[in-house]
């Protein structure tokens, strides 16, 4: 593909940016595309050098598409090449975005769908609400008016699945093909600012394009980070702010359930999986067989904030651990496309009939030779591990199976309270305690672990992108792969 290069420069880039920017190029043309031009501008109004940039492409044979782009964005290193790839691959497609967040709460993707489920009670709302432009197009437009404009930001990001129409998007990360611009270059409003205020100017640009019959759609593969006040806003900062707002959610929640009687809850989908398979991730206490009676984990709201965007996209999850079965059940049921394999060194607790999508293994968790032996590398979205919860079983589980979840996948590591119970394998003051190993982890620190090579720390220490501790008595953790 033949390329031009696009940013209207209308403030200062700072070094990550530009860096982030040289290496797309570099690594789009290592991928065989080829750089034509450069059509950004400096020291312009914002719109006049959009402008600009429109009339450039139009006017230039050479190129097949525009990457375009903004000062304050730092692109993932392969943005521009999956997004040809995506735009070669989707000749329906006039325009493929990547995901920018937003740069100041919410943090939510600034990829929007068309929402036309506005009621009049929400559209009363907004015509005195705190917000200017809001109550300003409220009192502009009928309900009816703002009712079919109504956008609604997108709420997940399957990094795994494929692109997807989209109706608007910020013009941070894009890919555009030529024939957008000899199309529309004379249009004398085709950047302007939304005389109703009901839109950004990106998504007024892009409800013009889409009134024109052009198509944009989304790459969720390709995540950039947008630059905020303090920090740089991408997956993780997401991560967090989805995580506080779910709980603020079910607090909510809770609040107006037990309006009706004290002991009132409401729980997530996981939560009720688990409680219905009578599993212990739930709000369930332990049978006393079981030798954690007293120990109620609550794992599973925890678990869905992060695993709900691969739900539907998940195709293998396994487990290490699983005494009776019902967790095997409880990821089958919340996986409705995945098929889920068991690996315990004890089969013969299971009780009643698994049914489908679900396979059991036996092996030994402390033995690399019995890890090595589950599926291939690169395969699973999700690895638990629920086993025998000694410090060398965890870290040996880490380190051998790691490497077998896909990029972008997670590793969930359960019950990390038992580094600080002494029947679990803790030696005189903590020192091989799996805890520490998560916390190297989580501060990019290096990893000390006396049951890994010095090749499965570096891997680990290479791979992970981001690691979250939850709980207090009972305690779990979540650890994300690298894209």
């Amino acid at each position: 593909m033949k390329l031009a290069f696009a940013c209207p420069y209308y403030g200062n880039t700072p070094p990550l940016v530009g860096d982030s920017q040289r290496a797309n190029i570099m690594n789009a043309a290592e991928a065989g595309h080829e750089w034509i031009d450069d059509y950004s501008t400096s020291g312009m109004q914002h719109r006049n050098a959009c402008d600009q940039i429109a009339v450039k492409a139009a006017h230039d044979p050479r190129i097949d598409a525009v990457f375009w782009t903004e000062h304050d964005v730092v692109l993932s290193p392969q943005a521009i090449t999956m997004l040809c790839e995506s735009l070669e691959a989707h000749p329906e497609a006039d325009v493929m975005t990547g995901v920018v967040f937003r740069r100041s709460e919410p943090f939510n993707p600034m990829v929007a769908m068309l929402d036309n489920s506005l009621t009049i009670e929400q559209y009363e709302e907004m015509k005195v609400s705190k917000d200017y432009t809001t109550r300003q197009a409220a009192a502009m437009m009928t309900f009816e008016e703002v009712k079919a404009k109504r956008l609604m930001s997108i709420t997940m990001v399957d990094t795994q699945a494929a692109p997807f129409p989209a109706d608007t998007a910020s013009m941070c990360c894009l890919l555009f093909r030529r024939d957008v611009f000899v199309k529309t270059w004379e249009m004398p409003d085709l950047f302007a600012v939304d005389q109703t205020g009901f839109f950004s100017i990106d998504n007024a640009f892009f409800m013009r394009l889409k009134e024109k019959g052009f198509k944009l759609y989304c790459d969720p593969r390709v995540l950039c980070g947008h630059l905020g006040n303090t920090e740089i806003i991408d997956w993780n900062t997401w991560a967090k702010h989805s995580q506080k707002l779910m709980d603020g959610y079910d607090i909510k929640k809770q609040e107006r359930l037990r309006e009706g009687g004290e002991k009132g809850r409401i729980y997530g989908e996981l939560t009720r999986l688990a409680n219905k398979n009578r599993t212990d991730k739930g709000t369930l206490d332990h049978t006393p067989d079981s030798g954690w009676s007293g120990w109620v984990h609550n794992y599973c709201d925890f678990y869905q904030a992060h695993l709900e965007p691969i739900r539907l996209s998940a195709k293998k999850v396994l487990e290490v651990g699983v005494w009776r079965g019902g967790s095997l059940k409880m990821w089958r049921d919340y996986f409705p496309n995945a098929t889920v394999y068991g690996f315990d060194n004890d089969l013969s607790q299971i009780s009643g009939e698994l049914g489908d999508r679900i396979v059991t293994m036996q092996g030994d968790q402390s033995k690399r030779e019995d890890l090595d032996s589950v599926g291939e590398a690169w395969s699973f979205d999700l690895i638990v591990d629920d086993g025998g919860h000694t410090m060398e079983q965890q870290q040996i589980t880490l380190a051998a199976l790691f490497p077998k979840v896909r990029p972008g996948g997670y590793y969930i590591l359960e019950d990390l309270h038992t580094s600080f119970l002494p029947d679990f394998g803790i030696e005189p003051g903590g020192g091989n305690a799996t805890i520490s190993v998560v916390e190297q982890l989580a501060e990019w620190r290096p990893v000390e672990s006396k049951y890994m090579t010095d090749d499965e720390r570096h891997y680990l220490e290479a791979n992970v992108e981001s690691v979250y501790i939850y709980g207090k008595k009972s305690m779990t953790c979540i650890i994300r792969k690298k894209p």
